[in-house]
């Protein structure tokens, strides 16, 4: 590393978060981990006095640390302490860093949605018994994805996700879409976020056929699904209710939902559908069959439908 970019990062470290220093200028771990052992107490000063980007900045050392550099590792542990003991900050710096491209991030009412969500996201980790610094959120997607991603927080056994764009939030349930413990459209400063709180469910061994058997399903209820794929498919750990916190099921009509097109509960093992997203009335008009797999899965279905006509 040349003496003019250590003592630009040395600067840096003053007045920008250390997430920032490594994100533009280093990109070798092995380069990180000589910089944090030799300038080590100047990082750690400025670690402890700013809690800047930290959640960003843990995932990045991670990220980068295949070979499990020491001086990395170490680096690691004190970022832990200081988002144990400044976990508010650091997960309004989280929500900020992932929102403030699309709002006015610097009003109150901003900050305000902000500080709920944060404060939100401490309730549940103490419900679930994890410590703020042990949660896990989708930080490559977030840097590295080529569209926009939902901000996804998984705390334990819930999922929260975070977007500025739904494409069919006021549509109707039914049995094949996953319990929500909370699903809520905000508006902040004259736009739209929506929030939506889920259980774990078990991901592994999902097929296409798996894949296909939702789709059907939400076309039997007069619904089409427009994402239909592995990664948004799961089996129930649990009976398709709401069980946080005791608070039973809670009604569609508090979810954002329209109405409701069946009363069954599916049971542990089940197959639904992870994402409430992306499910429309077959006759709306912003329906559209774009993704290939879809256009194969509606052919597909119709066949079946026009065979079990004929019989």
């Amino acid at each position: 590393m040349t003496n003019e970019l250590t003592n630009k990062l040395l600067n840096d470290l003053k007045t920008r978060s250390l997430f920032y220093i490594m994100e533009s200028s280093i990109s070798k771990a092995s380069s990180l981990n000589n910089f944090i052992l030799e300038y080590n107490q100047e990082i750690l000063t400025n670690i402890k006095h700013i809690s800047k980007d930290l959640f960003l900045t843990k995932s990045y050392l991670i990220h980068l640390n295949k070979e499990n550099y020491e001086g990395i590792n170490n680096l690691i542990k004190i970022i832990d302490e200081q988002i144990t003991k400044y976990s508010l900050p650091c997960l309004q710096d989280l929500i900020t860093y992932y929102l403030k491209s699309h709002y006015d991030y610097k009003s109150q009412e901003f900050k305000s949605f902000v500080y709920l969500i944060a404060k939100g996201i401490i309730e549940v980790c103490g419900e679930e018994k994890v410590e703020c610094k042990d949660i896990i959120f989708n930080f490559d997607d977030l840097l590295y994805a080529e569209m926009i991603v939902p901000l996804i927080v998984k705390i334990n056994n819930i999922y929260l996700k975070i977007t500025p764009f739904y494409r069919s939030f006021n549509v109707p349930h039914f049995p094949y879409l996953i319990s929500s413990i909370n699903r809520q459209e905000f508006n902040v400063a004259g736009k739209k976020i929506y929030l939506t709180v889920t259980p774990r469910v078990d991901t592994n061994n999902i097929t296409e056929e798996d894949v296909y058997t939702l789709y059907k399903k939400a076309r039997e209820y007069g619904l089409i699904w427009t994402d239909p794929s592995l990664k948004n498919v799961g089996r129930l750990l649990e009976d398709n209710v709401t069980n946080f916190k005791n608070w039973g099921p809670v009604p569609y009509q508090n979810l954002g939902y329209t109405h409701s097109l069946g009363s069954e509960i599916l049971k542990k093992g089940d197959l639904v559908i992870l994402d409430t997203d992306y499910i429309f009335l077959e006759n709306a008009e912003n329906v559209k069959f774009g993704d290939e797999i879809v256009k194969i899965f509606e052919a597909r279905y119709q066949a079946e439908l026009r065979n079990f006509k004929s019989r």
